[in-house]
């Protein structure tokens, strides 16, 4: 990578934004992902890069990025904080009136930051703007795009209330990941949409929830500009008690969260389905692939499986704010969680053949 210098006549009229960029023992990937957001058409960033105490020459790659390129504010931790941590970290460094983020062992599109900052120029500069990403595997240093672009898809005609359900669900790929949104930096600030800080799994959902339930204008730009690495290992791809006890716990922060902003009665059977989705259901099966069983795990989820809210979570008739434009998928999906649910309650073999159906339909979701 050659020396990059910017004229400051070139930059001095450009809206300053601001990348984050987390990294953890990312020796194989961090160039990779360095060369992508350096490389933006788009010039007037600050690169806000968080070593999280790597083990491995993650720090000196950086580094050696950091001296060629002046944008790069290089954080570089002696221990390992948390991604929850270094975040908010970065978050607080930013100078950006925009922000987004990029994870160390992904990489995006050259012109992503150039059409982001269109969009909002062209939009009366949203809160929020959601954009598309591709899924890619990593085998034996090769890498394979995994089916068709996931797009965000709204009509731009849902309420606020139909706007949460979808996030809830997933509908119109109104994803869990911080990666998927660009932020007006203010709007952070003043709703204090900050990362869990736990060192829990999944402390972006939290970030993401707060994010959604706390807009009022929300912009999206139909283009996979990030391509997001699935790879042996990974703790999207791993099972563990971690893993486990992190739903479980997010799951409970979530609704925390609901109640500090007295929506909880409002979004309460959305959020019944989630929680039965991600604090049962996938721990459950998560258990069942474990290659160590935990009693402790096990007899947690056996006991809740017993609950009348498991028991009777098929029975029960929930409202669900309708939502246009839905696919015959999307549609399907809630009948196939409850149905799951029940089985596991009663037929532990066939729930797991009821919950791999469910998945597909997942998968369904989002070629459609």
């Amino acid at each position: 990578m050659e020396n990059i210098k910017f004229s400051d006549k070139m930059i001095m009229n450009e809206m300053l934004v601001s990348v984050i960029i987390p990294a953890y023992n990312t020796e194989k990937y961090i160039a990779r992902c360095l060369d992508s957001v350096c490389g933006q058409t788009y010039k007037n960033l600050e690169i806000i890069v968080v070593n999280d105490g790597s083990k491995d020459n993650t720090s000196s790659i950086i580094a050696s990025y950091a001296e060629r390129d002046k944008r790069i504010i290089f954080v570089n931790l002696t221990e390992n904080i948390g991604n929850g941590k270094g975040r908010n970290l970065a978050i607080k460094k930013t100078k950006g009136e925009y922000i987004c983020f990029v994870d160390s062992d992904d990489f995006i599109t050259p012109d992503m930051i150039q059409c982001l900052v269109d969009k909002v120029r062209s939009t009366s500069y949203p809160e929020v703007v959601i954009y598309g990403h591709q899924e890619v595997q990593e085998k034996d240093d090769k890498l394979k795009i995994l089916g068709d672009p996931i797009l965000p898809r709204l009509s731009g005609k849902e309420s606020i209330e139909q706007l949460q359900t979808c996030f809830f669900f997933g509908y119109k790929n109104i994803g869990l990941q911080p990666w998927i949104y660009f932020v007006k930096r203010q709007y952070i600030f003043d709703n204090e949409i900050f990362f869990d800080e736990s060192g829990h799994s999944f402390e972006d959902v939290i970030f993401a929830t707060k994010l959604i339930f706390s807009v009022n204008h929300i912009e999206q730009v139909e283009h996979p500009f990030y391509s997001y690495i699935i790879r042996k290992g990974s703790i999207m791809s791993s099972r563990s008690k971690k893993r486990i006890e992190s739903w479980i716990y997010v799951t409970q922060e979530l609704k925390k969260f609901l109640k500090e902003k007295n929506l909880f009665e409002k979004y309460k059977d959305a959020y019944t389905i989630f929680f039965v989705n991600c604090a049962f259901l996938v721990p459950f099966f998560d258990y069942t692939e474990m290659k160590e069983k935990d009693n402790e795990i096990e007899k947690f989820l056996i006991d809740m499986s017993q609950t009348n809210v498991i028991q009777s979570f098929y029975r029960t008739e929930f409202k669900i704010p309708h939502v246009d434009g839905l696919t015959k998928a999307e549609q399907y999906l809630i009948k196939k969680i409850k149905k799951s649910t029940l089985m596991v309650s009663s037929h532990i073999k066939f729930a797991m053949i009821m919950f791999r159906l469910s998945y597909k339909v997942r998968k369904i979701i989002r070629k459609e």
